[in-house]
This record gives C-alpha cells, structure tokens and sequence, in this order.
C-alpha cells in the first residue's frame, strides 16, 4: 500500500519567493510573466525559475504561470505547491476552480475583477473565503480590465498585473521594477509604434491607483462549505443521464468521471484506467462546460434588427 501523504514540505533555499498566476489565454499574463523573469534574472542578483501550463483550448483557456525567485540557486523540478504570491487574472475562476489550494500561510492573493470591496463577501465562494482567513491571506482587488480599456488595451491586462506584481510581491524594490518594466514595454512594443508603447505606459501608471486592499474577516475561518462547483456539475450531469438514451448516458457519465475533474483543474490526479482506450470522447458534453470567460455580454436590440439570419 502507498504511504499517507502528509502536509507539503518546502525543501526550497531560505529567501525562496514562489509566485502562482492564472491566466486567461491570449490576455497576455503568460508572455508578460516570461518578461518579468528575464527582467529580474538579468538585472538582479536573484536567480529565477519558470514553468507555464496552458490549456488545450489556447486561447481563451486556462494559463498558469509557476515562478520562483531567490538569493541560491533553484533546484526545484515541479510545481508551485505553496504559493508567496497568488495572482487570479480572471474573477470566473474563483467560482469554477479553487483558487487557495496552493496559497502560502500569510500569502498575498490578488484578483482582476469588475467587484467592490463591499460585493467580495457575496461574489467568493465560501471554500475560498475560508482558506483566505484560515491562512490570514493579504487579499487585494483592482478591475484591471477597466483600466485596460480606459487606455485603450482592450482585454490586454499583462502590463497592468505585471505592476501589480512588483508592487505586492516584495520580490525587489518596486521603483527600480517599475522603470525595468517600462523600459521592457518599449523594446516589446517600440516595433508597433509610440501610440501603444505610450497606452502600455498609462496602463502601468494607472495601476498602482487600482489597487484596493480588502479585510479578511475572522469569521471567514469558521464557514461551512460544501462540495463546491464541482460537485454540483457531477450531480447535473447525473441528473440529465437519468433515463436518457445510451448516448446522453454516456455523456453524462464521461462529464462526471472524466470531463468535471478535468475542468476543475483535478485532471492529473485521475487514473489512466479512468479513460477510455483509444482516446473516445462521447458526443453531446460540451453542455456540461460553460466557461463564462466573456468580459461582456451583447443584448439584442430588435428594433435595430434587420433580420439579416446571420
């Protein structure tokens, strides 16, 4: 039998700083945080190492960014397990992944979203404002999106985090960051002209007035929580296979076992025996998966329609 496994053990040199970022693909955090690195190996004494996953949906999936920075040499051939600096890109996350599994006792955990201070009680599901008060977790809040747009980036926030990042990470003196981020964005950018270098620029400038700390209240440790998210996916898709046909049984079955672990980020912990032979996948699943990674929602006007059917 496999021996228990216990609590996380951080064999990392003293001085270690472990960063974690969820991104949303083609938003930029991926490419901004492979910057960040080359900027901080290069001109820093601290050595850096780096490690990105990234969905099979490309873009619009899941990016997570592992990266570590330290005074010794990094020899660490995995993950990052326990988290200094948690950075949440995207505010539909916190409801479809948990998002606190891997943050550190004490740790700083940010969140891109479109909420107040006052609406984070009502928007983070109960699992993740536990772990934040039973960690004591220094949360912070800024609509990077907004701010974004206002400079006319779109959905492009990388610049935007990656300030946020030097700012509350600790991981050198935010000044000097600052002036290699900005020198950063011109030989990024300098190619597309000085009109988006210059909205990069605003971008980082109006980040650090974005930046709201939120209370974690005491009570938060004492919450109850419930299966979460998950759960509720498997229970649906047990429902909708109830006296259904072979195929929407099948379905139902491949979203429960395979689909909601997998969507859920759990995918590496399943079986190879939990897979079909030869790689089939069912018809009819993608109505378990909504991702809800729209920034906004088009409402349709009908008395402006032309009945185009298109």
């Amino acid at each position: 039998l496999s021996l228990p496994i216990g609590d996380w053990l951080d064999v990392l040199p003293k001085g270690t700083t472990e960063c974690m970022f969820y991104g949303l693909g083609s938003d930029g955090t991926v490419g901004a945080n492979k910057s960040a690195v080359k900027l901080i190996a290069l001109n820093t004494e601290l050595h850096a190492q780096a490690y990105f996953e990234y969905d099979a949906k490309k873009s619009g999936g899941v990016t997570i960014s592992h990266l570590r920075f330290g005074p010794l040499p990094i020899h660490a051939p995995y993950n990052v397990r326990s988290a200094d600096y948690l950075a949440v890109h995207k505010e539909s996350y916190v409801q479809k992944y948990d998002m606190t599994r891997y943050l550190k006792p004490g740790g700083v955990c940010v969140i891109n979203c479109t909420w107040s201070e006052q609406e984070l009680a009502d928007r983070l599901p109960a699992r993740m404002r536990r772990d934040l008060a039973q960690r004591r977790a220094r949360v912070y809040i800024i609509d990077a999106t907004k701010i974004a747009v206002q400079a006319g980036l779109g959905k492009r926030i990388n610049m935007i985090m990656q300030s946020v990042f030097f700012k509350l990470s600790g991981v050198m003196p935010y000044e000097a960051a600052l002036e290699l981020l900005k020198g950063s964005i011109k030989k990024m950018y300098g190619k597309k002209g000085e009109k988006v270098v210059q909205m990069n620029i605003d971008g980082v400038n109006a980040s650090l007035a974005g930046i709201v700390e939120c209370p974690v209240p005491s009570a938060w440790a004492d919450l109850d929580v419930d299966g979460g998210n998950g759960a509720a996916a498997a229970a649906a898709a047990e429902r909708n296979g109830a006296g259904a046909s072979a195929t929407a049984v099948a379905a139902a079955v491949f979203a429960r076992e395979i689909q909601q672990p997998c969507n859920s980020l759990d995918g590496n912990d399943l079986p190879v025996s939990t897979f079909q032979a030869g790689g089939r996948v069912p018809l009819g699943t993608s109505q378990y998966e909504k991702r809800g990674i729209a920034i906004s929602v088009p409402r349709v006007d009908m008395d402006k329609c032309t009945q185009c059917n298109k």
